[in-house]
């Protein structure tokens, strides 16, 4: 692991945080390790390149992650709060979600609503996929915004950045 965010402490132990040298990042909080890029990018040179994938999640199977090279087993989707947390609004404002944390964006803001030191070139045409159902649909979050809410399978395909390590949910 190479970089600290999420602090302003000069040891480890107060970052959120941790970048690791082979396009990843260990966030401590969660105790997960998120892909720095999206599904179908690759990161190479501090950048995320090649064409994210929208998924269409009602047509996948497992499939999913053995045609992208991951393992059933190791990576998965992120719980809604997991990936909810990585919204972040330049203005200082959002407002708040009822199942945890995340929150749509107020305020003058940049998009994407990420820190894109950690995740960059994240793509801002569609939501990204959660693991949590929400009333027989699935919680997406939306980094134009920082949205997060029920996504049906009419909304049509989405985006997905895979996450291993312990679920929380």
């Amino acid at each position: 692991m190479t970089a600290f965010f999420g602090s302003n402490s000069q040891s480890a132990e107060g970052y959120r945080f941790i970048v690791g040298e082979n396009g990843t990042v260990l966030d401590k909080k969660f105790n997960v390790v998120w892909k720095r890029c999206a599904l179908g990018q690759q990161y190479k040179n501090s950048k995320c390149v090649g064409s994210a994938k929208k998924i269409d999640m009602a047509m996948e199977t497992g499939s999913l992650f053995k045609r992208y090279g991951y393992k059933v087993d190791e990576w998965r989707l992120p719980t809604a709060t997991e990936l909810a947390s990585l919204v972040e609004c330049t203005s200082g404002e959002k407002s708040t979600l009822s199942y945890g944390e995340g929150g749509q964006c107020l305020g003058e803001f940049m998009a994407p609503t990420t820190n894109t030191a950690l995740f960059p070139d994240t793509p801002t045409d569609a939501a990204f996929w959660s693991s949590t159902i929400c009333g027989g649909f699935s919680l997406a979050t939306n980094f134009t915004d920082g949205w997060s809410g029920c996504y049906t399978l009419n909304d049509g395909p989405q985006y997905v950045r895979l996450v291993k390590g312990s679920e929380n949910e």
